[in-house]
Parts: C-alpha cells; structure tokens; sequence
C-alpha cells in the first residue's frame, strides 16, 4: 500500500504541475467569459444597422464547454503520455521501489481516470457557477424554471449539468474512464516502442459523436458509442498488462 501511494505521488508530482493551472484557469475563463457576455449565447460575426447589431451566427455556452472540454483532453493526453522520440521517451520504471510493472501500469491507469474526470468536474463546475450567476442576475426572467429551460435548449450544456439525466452523466463517466484507459495504454506502448493509436482519435471519435444531440438521434448512439470506447479500453488495458512484466524492477529511475 505504501509504495501504491509513492507511485501515485509519483505521478502527481510529474504531471500535476503542468495539468492543474491549464484545468482551474480553462474553467475560470470560461466562467468569466459567460458572466461578462450576460447570457448563454456568443453573439458572432455582428452587423450594424443604425443603432441594430445583427448577428451573422451564435456560439452556445455549452458549445463553449465542449470545445474546452475536447483541447483540455489533448492536452492532457500530451502530457501524460510524455515525449514519443526514442531520446526523450519515459521510462515504465518507478524509482528506488520493488514494484512490477504490471502493477506500476495499474496504478498509472488509475491516476490518468483521476485526470479526466478531475478535467470535465471542472467545467461541470463552471456551468453551475456561471448558470447561478446569471439566474441571480434575471438573466432568465423570474420563473423558476428559466434557468432550466435554458439548460435544455443547449444540448451541450447537458453535458455538463446532467440534472436528472442519469444516461448522460454514465455515459461521460465511461468516456472519462475510458480516455485514462487509452492514454495509460499509449504511454505504456510508447515506452515499449510498440504505439497504439493516439489520444487525438479517441477525442475524434468523442467529438463525432457528440453529433448525436443534434441529429435528433437521442441519446442511444450517444451511450452506445460510450460504451464502445469503454469496452475497447478496457480490452486494450488486458492486452498491455499481458505484454509487461511480473517481476521487480531491478534497476530503475525515476523518468524525469
């Protein structure tokens, strides 16, 4: 248990530094942007006409989110990962601790789940904060459902204030996971110089399905493409542990 806690310390002290900044400072913004614009929707493009500013398009706050939520992913997959050059690449190895890199594997899998569900708590925290804000300030009239319906009308915005909606929040909780599945098996093929395919595809193929909102196809391609990508983690999780190694480490270092 002791050396279970070192590695994740381990990791924090590698990666945290350089995740936790970009993660607190991409909500802030996103929060301040949507309290400053006083509304839910970005007008863009404007056209004056006299004293009338029209607006060739609009940018929803949950759109906002989404868009937040997909560059943060990338990012995190870049720096968990670690450099791809066979000069620079990381060692699978964990300093001054008798540990198998099975084990050692697990535990990264572990921390990365940590990563991405700390990543989209974060913005879930901005639309509740900034969704506050605005109702306080009767943005949203004085119904009680105002701010509700708002929520409602972005489909996005479901994304990150589920509400009732227990088929949304499972189905993010499994892209989560399965994202800190796949970047924890990229990392251990890298290291192994056997890569697998990168982070930016499982982002692609989150993003492609976020489609689903507003193609009227409901929710059942939403959480079947979740579970998908679920599924595909876990397997490819079975197949890395299988390739690495049941003994101590002998000689090791730290990575850095």
């Amino acid at each position: 248990m002791k050396d279970d806690v070192l590695i994740l310390n381990t990791l924090g002290r590698r990666h945290l530094p350089r995740l936790l900044p970009v993660i607190i400072l991409a909500a802030a913004a996103v929060t301040v942007a949507v309290i400053c614009n006083g509304s839910l929707e970005f007008g863009l493009f404007p056209n004056k006409y006299g004293n009338v500013t029209n607006y060739r398009g609009y940018l929803y706050a949950g759109s906002l989110l989404f868009i937040v939520l997909c560059v943060e992913l990338v990012y995190a997959s870049i720096v968990l990962v670690g450099p791809r050059t066979n000069r620079f690449k990381y060692r699978y190895t964990v300093s001054r601790l008798k540990i198998t890199e099975r084990r050692a594997f697990l535990l990264c899998c572990l921390f990365n789940i940590l990563v991405y569900l700390l990543i989209w708590a974060s913005l879930c925290c901005a639309a509740l904060i900034f969704g506050r804000a605005l109702n306080n300030a009767g943005v949203f009239g004085t119904a009680y459902q105002g701010l509700y319906t708002a929520y409602i009308l972005d489909p996005y915005m479901q994304l990150f204030v589920p509400m009732d909606n227990v088929q949304v929040t499972v189905s993010m909780i499994m892209f989560m996971v399965g994202f800190g599945l796949w970047s924890a098996c990229d990392f251990a093929g890298v290291v192994k110089g056997k890569a697998v395919f990168p982070m930016t595809f499982a982002v692609l193929v989150f993003f492609w399905a976020s489609g689903f909102f507003n193609r009227g196809g409901g929710l059942i391609g939403w959480t079947a493409t979740a579970s998908f990508m679920l599924i595909v983690s876990i397997c490819m999780v079975l197949y890395r542990r299988s390739q690495l190694s049941r003994g101590n480490n002998v000689e090791v270092d730290d990575g850095e």
